[in-house]
């Protein structure tokens, strides 16, 4: 009898194929399978199926797949305005599910899942991979046995740079509606560690947005550098997206039936996603939090500060991104890159703090992720780490605050036990 883990895929672009597809037909064959895959678009399924190399059934029906391959578990990496359909959607077929992050875009989302959840046998576990990078779990540590003291605030700047930051305006996150900005799609990662490292929730937020780079601001405009022969040679994100042959087969190919477009200008003026915010909120701890979010930074970074009362955590860390797509960068700032944790102890001096090396997507953390995730015995220590449920909202919650904080220009307090937003 095969007691194999049977996992639907939800979604078979880029991030369900490579993080999720890909490892269970390899690393984890041994305890899963991959029953089949899902994806709105025919045209990208049959890429999918080239690309993984495998005969697979495809799906365009989610029900038809959920009730003929009756999976244990359904992995949703579909655009982010759809997680909160295809999860509740499982759970109310008692199925566990993986969701990409973010869980969703709003709070009324989170509040249909919890309910979803509540009435379920069916498990949610959340992809906040940024917890398992081996930088992020040392200043877990060091917060926890106390090195700093007890923390008070923390800065947190996360720098998107010409190359990745550029690349949300050219897809379907370009619209909030779509993605709940980048202060919901990719900020959650961020909110979600400062809630993990803080070990408090989030209650009161005050922010300010704008799109002040891309979208209207931009020289050049057209629908997408495919079709942009008058500005391609003075354009600084003109980018041929398709010459990667898996590109070609998940999205060119894939454009007649759906009309998605992976390479749209970052120029158009209906782009409604900030690439500039800063939030400031408070936990009900009292620690006080600054994040700053910038989607056109001259490189590629973050910087943590964490004041507490017997010193201060700093990391830096530079990211290489060459391998986007785009010709914008900072000349010689690969001789930078790298990360690095220091320490100010209060009558003690400065001490910097070994990072321990990891291979693989993230730093090593996607990798953690999936053993915790998919694993048939992960270290106590890697599962302990996984987003729950309730933490998965909460960085949700920072975020949609944030967006209507940002719309009404005043501050939004967070109702945890209703799950709503005032």
């Amino acid at each position: 009898m095969d007691n194999k883990r049977k996992y639907l895929l939800a979604g078979a672009g880029a991030r369900g194929l490579n993080t999720f597809a890909a490892p269970i037909l390899k690393e984890f064959s041994y305890n899963s399978t991959l029953t089949g895959l899902y994806d709105i678009s025919l045209k990208r399924l049959q890429g999918a199926k080239e690309i993984l190399g495998v005969a697979l059934p495809v799906y365009t029906d989610f029900a038809l797949a959920m009730k003929e391959l009756n999976p244990d578990c359904v992995i949703v990496c579909t655009p982010d305005y759809t997680h909160a359909q295809y999860v509740i959607k499982a759970l109310k077929m008692n199925k566990d599910v993986i969701s990409e992050k973010p869980l969703c875009i709003s709070s009324q989302q989170c509040k249909e899942i919890s309910d979803a959840a509540k009435k379920s046998k069916g498990r949610v576990f959340t992809a906040h991979n940024f917890r398992f990078g081996p930088a992020m779990t040392t200043i877990k540590k060091i917060i926890s046995e106390g090195k700093i003291g007890k923390p008070l605030s923390v800065f947190f700047n996360e720098k998107l740079d010409r190359c990745h930051g550029a690349d949300y305006f050219r897809r379907w996150h370009r619209l909030k509606e779509n993605s709940g900005g980048l202060l919901i799609h990719k900020a959650s990662h961020c909110f979600d560690l400062i809630n993990w490292v803080i070990g408090s929730k989030p209650k009161e937020v005050f922010a300010n947005g704008k799109v002040g780079f891309y979208g209207k601001n931009g020289p050049y405009r057209a629908k997408r550098c495919r079709e942009c022969d008058k500005y391609k040679d003075k354009c600084d994100f003109y980018a041929d997206l398709f010459k990667n042959e898996d590109s070609k087969k998940m999205y060119l190919n894939a454009e007649e039936k759906n009309s998605y477009f992976r390479d749209q200008c970052v120029y158009d003026k209906g782009i409604t996603t900030e690439d500039l915010a800063n939030v400031i909120y408070s936990y009900e701890n009292g620690v006080l939090v600054n994040f700053m979010l910038c989607a056109f930074s001259s490189y590629e970074g973050i910087d943590i500060i964490i004041e507490g009362t017997k010193g201060r955590l700093e990391y830096s860390m530079v990211h290489d991104t060459r391998w986007f797509a785009g010709n914008v960068t900072v000349f010689g700032m690969e001789k930078h890159i790298g990360e690095k944790i220091q320490l100010y102890l209060i009558n003690e001096g400065v001490k910097e703090i070994p990072i321990p090396r990891a291979e693989g997507e993230h730093g090593g953390a996607d990798p953690a992720m999936r053993e915790a995730l998919l694993g048939s015995n992960p270290d106590r220590q890697l599962t302990n780490m996984l987003a729950t449920l309730e933490e998965a909202i909460s960085a949700v919650l920072i975020g949609a605050a944030a967006n209507k904080s940002i719309a009404g220009h005043k501050s939004v307090k967070i109702n945890h036990e209703t799950i709503r937003l005032a």
